[in-house]
């Protein structure tokens, strides 16, 4: 056992070569003016740092209090793609008034809060036409100041950078699964993510699945998506039911977006198909549990997996048979498998193996 785990450790470090080595502020800042530095600014609204969590950084920074370091992956065209330390990286940028949205366009600058050590700093920005403004000394020490970066070399094995975001990414709020899978989706496959952010805006399916300001705000919109995506190109026979559910959309996501390169407007006309049909049946009550009289309750994610894979497989006879859906979909609450597959305790990864199968064999032909 210790000879297969040492042959495994030497396999996985040949797929990291990393380098690393202290590199000024100022020095960034001109890497990122040159567009050499990709920090991603897509991600920017998926971090929720505070303008008091952002002052605690800069205050760290001239202090020479230690910072983790950033991890970068370095692109074939030696462009330094940020993996872990966004925030990081975005903060130092925004108080410099140099971050840019995703449209290229400048943010406005961080205007510092007070901080435990340096009280003063409340109300100074980099740049102001007033006292507010940081005095050049000031300046030039912060842009002297260093960050470590730790480089993973072009070598490395591609999926490396994504294993990296998924485990190192620390600071400010906790992501959500879906935040953090939104960020691994668009460093694999920007077209895909985009295909994503599309669909959860469409209107048929916010009709299907209203959601809280909340709800929006953490991505449980772009998670149901993600679902239905997986649902549609998952063996559904090869399902791990041991496995964690998060753990599962990540991977298979991941997987698509690594393998697929098309434009998606395939997968984006059934969606669409799909909650057309749904929205033009049941509207709001499409995944609501039916008690016998009444869709009641809140969205049921058995009933979604269940419904969506179901129908997107056979959406032609259903769009033919539009009358029918609504009856087809109150059968599902009666039904002892469905009962059974949505039972507390049942773990989500066995549910929605169960869940999906039985969508496509309640779903077919009527």
């Amino acid at each position: 056992m210790t000879l297969k785990l040492k042959a495994e450790i030497e396999l996985a470090s040949r797929s990291v070569i990393t380098d690393s080595y202290p590199v000024s502020i100022g020095e960034i800042a001109s890497i990122y003016h040159d567009n050499e530095l990709d920090i991603h600014p897509e991600f920017q609204r998926m971090f929720r740092w505070d303008d008091n969590q952002k002052s605690r950084l800069i205050e760290s920074i001239f202090l020479g209090i230690p910072i983790p370091p950033i991890f970068v992956f370095q692109s074939e065209n030696n462009v330094w793609e940020v993996v872990d330390g966004l925030q990081r990286i975005s903060t130092i940028f925004q108080f410099m008034g140099l971050l840019k949205d995703v449209d290229g366009k400048l943010l406005p600058p961080l205007i510092l809060r007070a901080t435990h050590f340096l009280p003063s700093a409340a109300g100074i920005q980099w740049k102001s036409d007033d006292e507010t403004s940081l005095n050049e000394s000031l300046q030039v020490l912060f842009k002297r100041k260093k960050l470590h970066f730790n480089i993973l070399a072009p070598g490395s094995d591609p999926s490396t950078k994504y294993d990296l975001f998924d485990r190192l990414n620390s600071g400010g709020s906790q992501l959500t699964s879906q935040e953090m899978r939104n960020c691994l989706i668009i460093m694999t496959n920007k077209r895909l993510f985009e295909a994503i952010k599309e669909l959860s805006q469409y209107h048929s399916f916010t009709t299907c699945l209203p959601m809280s300001e909340n709800d929006i705000e953490i991505q449980t919109d772009k998670e149901y998506v993600v679902k239905f995506l997986v649902a549609r190109n998952i063996d559904i026979g090869l399902i791990d039911t041991g496995a964690n559910m998060n753990f599962l959309l990540t991977d298979e996501i991941e997987r698509i977006a690594l393998t697929c390169q098309e434009d998606w407007d395939e997968e984006k006309v059934i969606f669409k198909r799909v909650f057309d049909l749904l929205a033009d049946s049941i509207g709001e009550n499409s995944f609501k549990r039916w008690n016998g009289a009444r869709f009641t309750g809140p969205v049921l994610y058995g009933a979604y997996e269940c419904i969506v894979l179901g129908l997107s497989r056979n959406i032609d006879y259903w769009e033919a048979h539009k009358a029918d859906l609504s009856d087809k979909i109150k059968t599902i609450y009666q039904n002892a498998a469905f009962t059974a597959a949505t039972a507390r305790g049942v773990r989500a990864t066995d549910r929605f193996k169960r869940v999906t199968a039985l969508g496509l064999e309640l779903f077919t032909n009527g």
